[in-house]
């Protein structure tokens, strides 16, 4: 029934949105997805949009598609088109700001899989507050290479592994066709499924939503359920800011680095934050890296993959050590108004080699560095190596470096800087892969240090650093005043990274510095002038002299 008393505006969208069919007498719930038919993590997205519905529709609400642009990273690796994946998360937080302008919006559930989409949505539904669930498509099987389980990302070594012979061409093209196993995110990749796992542990998703694989049938039945839910919250006024508070935020961090987190899903969770009322910052994850061990190590390396991790009981499983060790209370709201530390009470888990016993670990890859290269910060990760000192070897952007560490031209010793991939000089804040993953296949890894202003992958046995601030663009930086030759020094024990230059060779050197940001496309123009350093989410929209 039509109510005349509304506005004209309003008026008009019930009389299109009766025309669609929709019943206006009914809560009505915006299924937002990612669906696309470009790659293999977002393809099959759309049968869990079908059940999401289903669930809708079996409460007696309207429900509703809306399709959002989306680049998955696995597609655009090593490409321009990485430069757009960040950004990307903005204008999809964007997107759901505009979409929540429409009056018959009582809700939504947003379905995907790639980490910035995941957390765009997120940093959108933060921002308008309407109730909100998210869910994705699942991670993709793993694959079986002779004797040995592989995962999609291991794809990325190949290339490194051809190089040094330890395969030939042949091997190379089977390995990488057989890692294609269907539908979902790489399942030995923790930072792909990162901003799912914050979505689960902030209590914006259900149990099992981030780490249940994608060819599970249960996973199906979790989207029904998802549809369900957000009824409930609908009519129990559960918003995202209700369930975000600092407590909330904090574990999800705290869950993030105990898998060992990446320098995407540190980025994502300031911005998320900062939506909140929460600000944080690197010097955050700082505090939080030192007392937080590792206690998941998702990698083909390692033999662990997502399914695994599900299996040995997934995010509840870290948040329940995280509360039993003291480092978090557990003590905020869930979806269905619980507290999730009644929620975990409940839940009882057997200790697996999968995620080890906090209480018995030290050691986190992950740290937060400083030093006059990284004077604000940056997200630094090391495994087997501690400290390194080389000459740098430096290179203009990925594509440059990625070259010469093909060619060899990069030695033992060396210390492999990689500049203009920062969100400004980039601009758009590439992760820098491919680089890192030909140095893991010319096993090189242990016997090179990696600095980068761009995002960073922890896929090294030795150091990389990446998310430097400030970055090669910023006249007040560092990074761009390194020549080839120029002694760095890194302890990452210390969480120190230099560069062997005092304070009146790095002014005059600066000098003689010009900008040399690329020429690009109108929509990452005008994300370079809006966008802050990583250290503050990468955030735009924000007024940057004041978020100085």
């Amino acid at each position: 029934m039509l109510n005349f008393s509304t506005s004209i505006e309003q008026f008009t969208e019930q009389l299109s949105l009766e025309a669609l069919g929709l019943n206006l007498n009914k809560k009505t719930v915006a299924i937002v997805s990612a669906y696309n038919e470009l790659s293999v993590s977002n393809s099959g997205l759309d049968k869990i949009c079908e059940q999401v519905k289903k669930g809708i529709l079996s409460k007696d609400f309207n429900a509703i598609t809306f399709n959002l642009p989306n680049l998955c990273s696995d597609l655009t690796m090593g490409s321009e088109a990485n430069k757009y994946v960040l950004p990307l998360r903005d204008n999809i937080a964007d997107s759901v700001e505009m979409l929540a302008s429409f009056q018959a919006i009582d809700g939504f559930v947003f379905v995907a899989n790639d980490a910035a989409t995941v957390a765009g949505m997120l940093i959108g539904c933060m921002r308008v507050n309407v109730p909100s669930l998210f869910i994705g498509g699942g991670t993709m099987k793993t694959a079986l290479i002779g004797d040995k389980k592989m995962g999609f990302y291991s794809a990325y070594e190949t290339r490194g592994l051809l190089k040094s012979g330890k395969i030939n061409l042949t091997d190379l093209e089977k390995i990488q066709h057989d890692l294609i196993q269907g539908n979902g995110n790489a399942s030995d990749n923790y930072p792909s499924n990162s901003s799912l796992v914050i979505a689960e542990a902030m209590g914006l998703a259900l149990p099992r939503v981030s780490t249940l694989p994608a060819d599970d049938k249960s996973r199906f039945e979790l989207a029904e359920k998802t549809g369900e839910t957000i009824c409930t919250m609908i009519k129990n006024l559960m918003t995202p800011r209700s369930i975000a508070s600092a407590e909330s935020i904090k574990t999800a961090a705290c869950v993030d680095i105990a898998l060992g987190s990446s320098s995407t899903s540190v980025i994502n969770l300031i911005a998320i934050s900062h939506e909140t009322g929460n600000d944080i910052d690197f010097s955050y994850f700082d505090e939080l890296s030192k007392s937080v061990p590792r206690i998941v190590n998702i990698s083909t390396r390692q033999q662990c993959f997502m399914e695994d991790f599900d299996s040995a009981g997934g995010v509840y499983a870290v948040i329940k050590q995280l509360i039993t060790c003291g480092k978090v209370d557990g003590i905020y709201k869930i979806f269905d108004g619980t507290l999730m530390r009644d929620n975990i009470d409940n839940m009882e888990f057997e200790q697996s080699d999968v995620i080890k016993n906090m209480s018995k670990q030290k050691k986190n890859s992950f740290t937060v560095m400083y030093g006059n290269i990284a004077e604000e910060g940056a997200i630094g990760f090391f495994n087997e190596v501690e400290s390194f000192s080389g000459p740098a070897r430096v290179f203009e952007n990925e594509e440059t470096a990625l070259d010469a560490i093909s060619a060899k031209v990069v030695k033992a010793g060396d210390v492999v800087v990689i500049r203009n991939e920062g969100p400004v000089s980039g601009p758009g804040m590439r992760i820098v892969y491919l680089p890192l993953s030909m140095l893991v296949g010319l096993d090189l890894d242990k016997k090179v240090a990696v600095i980068t202003d761009g995002r960073i992958p922890d896929i090294s046995r030795g150091i990389a650093i990446g998310c430097v601030n400030k970055e090669t663009a910023d006249k007040d930086g560092v990074l761009d005043v390194i020549k080839n030759g120029d002694i760095i020094e890194i302890n990452m024990t210390k969480r120190r990274v230099n560069v062997k230059l005092n304070a009146r060779d790095i002014a005059v050197r600066k000098k003689y510095v010009e900008p040399n940001i690329p020429e690009v496309g109108a929509f990452l123009k005008k994300y370079s002038k809006t966008v802050s350093p990583s250290n503050q989410g990468c955030i735009t929209g924000v007024d940057k002299k004041q978020s100085e």
